[in-house]
């Protein structure tokens, strides 16, 4: 029963109460959504602005599951934080897994930004409005390509405060 139980822990599913259960731990989808949004595109981040604090335990916890799921090279993760988005499959598949995994993204490819604007930091909030609002309608072959395209169109639109995380 324990090795069950654990199975299922270290699985991501959704519930109908919007509930994800990541690694054992319950986060509701609205709290996951923004810390997927601010993982993939953390606008205004380094000296400027920083994850905060009660964020961070559900990114990790977010980021190791879609690391998992994806096998990306965190290197690939990384290099974005210079400003580069390297174009690599399993990269995009990492993103397309942080915004499906929270419900962030919708069935055709749409950010939903507006289910987690409130939760965002007021200092980079008119930023995030900005790029995401050039950004909506990118498509790609599939849910992969434009996740990555997205989050790459958000680069683009404003690179001064753009990197993956």
């Amino acid at each position: 029963m324990i090795a069950e139980d654990n199975k299922r822990a270290s699985r991501v599913h959704r519930s109908p109460t919007t509930v994800i259960i990541l690694q054992g731990k319950m986060y509701s989808k609205v709290y996951l959504s923004a810390v997927a949004f601010l993982l993939a595109i953390c606008v205004g981040c380094g000296a400027k602005v920083e994850i905060p604090e009660e964020l961070r335990e559900g990114a990790r916890l977010l980021h190791e599951h879609c690391v998992a799921q994806t096998n990306v090279d965190e290197s690939l993760i990384l290099a974005s934080v210079n400003g580069y988005l390297p174009d690599d499959r399993t990269l995009q598949c990492y993103i397309d897994c942080l915004f499906r995994t929270t419900g962030l993204i919708d069935e055709n490819g749409h950010i939903l930004f507006e289910e987690i604007a409130h939760l965002l930091p007021t200092e980079i909030k008119e930023i995030i409005v900005a790029v995401t609002s050039k950004c909506r309608t990118i498509h790609g072959k599939d849910e992969c390509e434009t996740a990555y395209l997205t989050v790459k169109c958000y680069f683009e639109a404003d690179p001064e405060h753009s990197m993956l995380i």
